[in-house]
């Protein structure tokens, strides 16, 4: 009858053991997933370059990575530069748009109405007056 009872209960000691192991390693990959620090510093060569003897006959050599990423660093700069020069464009194109509107649709005597001074007009405003009186 003993025996049963732990026949029956020995899959707990056994799922114990599993869910600890999965937790602790839930943990782990939690505590220590990449960052963007670890990204940044991942490929970097190391400084005594004595035991890599080899290394000058590999393709991928560090070197060649750093090149390339300057490469890919001066493309995305002189992307982000034509994208910023095209949308200060288009911003031009848009105020030329409006500012021709504006000329064509808004007579000049308006205009120069809402240009004035509040001096000028108050001045304007009293030589009218005086004509007047």
């Amino acid at each position: 009858m003993v025996n049963v009872v732990i026949i029956n209960f020995s899959w707990v000691d056994i799922a114990f053991w599993h869910l600890l192991f999965c937790a602790i390693l839930i943990v782990i990959m939690i505590l220590w997933r990449p960052s963007q620090n670890n990204q940044r510093y991942a490929f970097t060569p190391l400084l005594d370059d004595s035991e890599d003897e080899n290394e000058e006959d590999e393709l991928f050599s560090s070197n060649f990575l750093t090149a390339y990423d300057v490469n890919q660093r001066t493309k995305s700069e002189v992307r982000l530069e034509n994208e910023k020069q095209k949308e200060a464009e288009e911003h031009d194109k848009e105020i030329k748009e409006d500012l021709k509107w504006i000329d064509v649709n808004i007579p000049t005597s308006v205009i120069d109405k809402l240009l004035l001074d509040e001096d000028e007009e108050r001045t304007q405003i009293e030589l009218e007056r005086s004509k007047m009186l």
